[in-house]
Order: C-alpha cells, then sequence, then structure tokens
C-alpha cells in the first residue's frame, strides 16, 4: 500500500478522515501497524488527515482494500484521548474514469459498525470538509511563532559549563589533599564513596536551576507537521506531532507531552504573555492535542 496525495488517481483506495476523538500518535500508529506504512509516508498521510480533513492511501484491489479497511476499523477507540468512542471514519472506493464509486465508509464503535454518508462524516466533524486547509504542502511557513523568552544569565544552560568544571576539581583534586579548612584532619582523606556523594550535593541545586532555565527559556515555531523548539542547546529540537499525546498549561510555559514518558523539560515552550499563550493554546488544540490537567 501507498500513500498518495492525487485524489482523482484511478483504482482502489481508502481514504481516512480527520477526526476530533483521536490523537495525531492513534492515527500514524494505525497507519503503519494496519497499513504497512513506513513511518515517513505515514507521516505524510497524517498531515493531509489533519489539515485536509482526510488522506488518501491506493490498495492494490477490491480484497486488499476490504481486508485493510477491516483491520482500521478494528483498532477500535483511541485510549490516549478520553472523549474517544470508537474507530477511525475510513473510507473505500474506487476511482474509475473519473467518478469515484464509495463501496463503503464509516466506523465501528460498541455498538457495531456506523455506515456514515459525507453529511455523517461532516456533522462528526463539526464542520465541512471544505472549510479545511487544502494546500498540498506540508512545508511552507510556520503555523505560529511563539518568541517566548530569552534566559537571564543566572538560569541559561550554558553558564554551568563554567560553574561544574571548578566544582569538580575541588572536590576531586583539593579535598583529597586536606587543603580545605572546613575538612577536618580526624576525617583522614575522602573515600572515593564521601566524594560521590559530595560531587552529587554540588551538583544537584546547579541541575535545579539548569531545568529551571529549560522549562521557562526558549522560542517555538509551529509548522504543519513538526514544532522546532530553540533557545534550549545547542541545536534547535525539532518534535513530530506523532510523537506528542497532548500538552499541560502550567503557570508561565506550556509542556508537550509524549506518551507513556514523564514531562521533558526541553519540550516545553514559554509564553511572553496571555495573548500569546492563548495563540499557542488554540494551535496546539486545532493539531489534534489534549489539554493534560495533571488528574
Amino acid at each position: 500500500m501507498t500513500a498518495t496525495e492525487v485524489d482523482g488517481a484511478e483504482g482502489w483506495r481508502l481514504v481516512i478522515y480527520d477526526s476530533p476523538q483521536h490523537t495525531w500518535a492513534y492515527v500514524h500508529a494505525a497507519l503503519q501497524g494496519a497499513l504497512g506504512l513506513d513511518p515517513d509516508d505515514a507521516q505524510d498521510v497524517v498531515v493531509r488527515v489533519h489539515f485536509d480533513g482526510r488522506g488518501i492511501v491506493a490498495v492494490a484491489d477490491p480484497q486488499a482494500g476490504v481486508e485493510a479497511f477491516e483491520r482500521l476499523v478494528a483498532l477500535g477507540p483511541d485510549p490516549d484521548h478520553p472523549d474517544s468512542d470508537g474507530s477511525l471514519v475510513i473510507g473505500l472506493e474506487r476511482v474509475q474514469g473519473g467518478a469515484t464509486d464509495v463501496v463503503k465508509r464509516g466506523r465501528r464503535t460498541a455498538s457495531g459498525f456506523q455506515s456514515m454518508d459525507l453529511e455523517a462524516v461532516e456533522q462528526f466533524l463539526g464542520c465541512e470538509l471544505a472549510d479545511y486547509d487544502t494546500d498540498p504542502s506540508a512545508a511552507g511557513p510556520p503555523l505560529l511563532v511563539v518568541e517566548g523568552r530569552p534566559a537571564p544569565w543566572w538560569r541559561h544552560p550554558w553558564w554551568l559549563l563554567f560553574i561544574l568544571p571548578p566544582t569538580f576539581f575541588v572536590l576531586l583534586v583539593i579535598v583529597p589533599l586536606g587543603l580545605l579548612p572546613w575538612v577536618p584532619p580526624a576525617l583522614g582523606a575522602p573515600t572515593t564513596g564521601s566524594l560521590l556523594v559530595l560531587m552529587a550535593l554540588a551538583a544537584a541545586p546547579l541541575f535545579v536551576l539548569f531545568s529551571l532555565g529549560m522549562r521557562t527559556t526558549g522560542s517555538a515555531e509551529v509548522f504543519r507537521d513538526r514544532i522546532v523548539i530553540r533557545g534550549k542547546g545547542v541545536v534547535p529540537l525539532t518534535v513530530r506531532w506523532d510523537e506528542l499525546v497532548g500538552f499541560r498549561d502550567a503557570s508561565d510555559f506550556v509542556q508537550l507531552l509524549r506518551a507513556h514518558r514523564l514531562p521533558d523539560p526541553a519540550l516545553t515552550i514559554p509564553t511572553r504573555d496571555d495573548a500569546e499563550r492563548a495563540a499557542l493554546l488554540d494551535t496546539l488544540m486545532k493539531c489534534g492535542l489534549r489539554r493534560d490537567d495533571g488528574a
């Protein structure tokens, strides 16, 4: 099976419709698991599903189409979305001589398979398919630029490079030689274990400041297929939509969440004011991420 960008291509095809009940990650995994697409092709289809309202995957023949259709609807609800009560809406179509014949279209819920016409699909989406942005390019200008906050010197990660080396030098060289007046001579030379404990105690507050700097500084660009976060390290951090399942709105930054992982300080987007924060939250929700209050 192959992803296709041409709606009018002759032959059999599956149509995967956008859904307010399924996360980007769910659709991406479904396309790989049920249809055998590689991650890049699956990502291209998910971008189209979300921004165009539907994505198309070509199939070899009607039997392959029916089998793939059944595998997709059999996946059921999205476990990472609290409002998901069924499968994706899937269509099986044949395009011949410029005419499109819809063989079947619908979704499976706990009550069974629900056949859907186009009007029912749009009712499920809450909008008309014509309302979607049908620009075929996933590249291009960002949907949103978040200027964020520059790091003050005392919260910038790079200043740790100037503090940690001399700190370790003191602990590893000066302390064993007994050159620090606050080390009682009766204790003798510190053991390796005690040095490691001292190093950990000295480094702990520095890493706390490092984490605070990571969370509350930086900027971001939100694209159709990815988010680029800058100001956290040497190179920008790029995260694809299919890697994310939600976000948390903290007091002065927005935390992006990966599936089954602890919140990463690097995956935060700080905002300057309420207007920038509102624009970011609105864009994340429009791109299919759900709000997670951490409950």
